[in-house]
């Protein structure tokens, strides 16, 4: 295979899963699982590749995810520049794209037949490992991470800063301004650690308040 072949497939699968976001989210995860489109790179250029478009301003590298024996998931942000870049490449290699369309997968790595379970969460308490769908990630106790999932947790419906800083007393500072940036750094954080196992939008945050994505549901025990 040739080097903008490669690059056409990554570039794609970026393209598609950025696409379907809603409105203000830039997170994305590519998946390489056993038989679809990006096993046929080896882990190597899929590296190269993405650094290449992080060296262009394209994207940013959140990092790569292992579920072992299944996939890895490689997150990125899409960068504003992304999308007039793509449009771009794929007019000026439009037979590339063409050449690669029988083998590829729109799905960008999301099995569509599994998508209820894949919206399911769970949070195991004793061991601080959040689960959603069949991929998790474990927090470290006494963190503020931690402490504001839990929060939002208890109410994923949605929690504003200021009606929590009693409840965190001791972990922020209780100047306003501070808090809010405190709280909001915590969110991303907890957003980056999700999307290095292929999960980029469960959460709905800004300066004021956060929630989790109404797509996903706690699952039953």
């Amino acid at each position: 295979m040739k080097n903008d072949e490669k690059t056409a497939i990554i570039a794609k699968l970026i393209y598609d899963a950025y696409i379907a976001l809603p409105p203000g989210y830039q997170m994305v995860s590519i998946e390489r699982t056993e038989g679809n489109i990006l096993d046929l790179l080896d882990f190597n250029w899929i590296e190269y590749i993405i650094k290449n478009l992080v060296r262009q301003n394209l994207i940013e590298y959140v990092g790569m995810g292992i579920n072992p024996g299944k996939s890895t998931n490689y997150s990125v942000v899409v960068m504003p520049t992304f999308l007039a870049w793509y449009k771009e490449y794929y007019e000026n290699n439009k037979s590339v794209f063409n050449k690669i369309k029988s083998s590829y997968k729109t799905n960008a790595g999301i099995n569509l037949a599994n998508i209820n379970n894949a919206n399911k969460y769970h949070f195991e308490y004793s061991t601080n490992i959040l689960q959603v769908g069949n991929k998790q990630t474990k927090f470290k106790k006494d963190t503020r991470k931690l402490l504001l999932l839990k929060l939002l947790l208890k109410k994923p419906s949605g929690i504003y800063y200021d009606e929590v800083v009693d409840e965190l007393e001791g972990v922020v500072t209780n100047v306003a301004t501070k808090t809010k940036n405190i709280y909001y750094e915590a969110f991303r954080g907890i957003e980056i650690s999700l999307g290095k196992i292929g999960v980029a939008d469960f959460l709905i945050f800004d300066f004021n308040q956060a929630k989790i994505n109404s797509i996903y549901k706690r699952a039953s025990k």
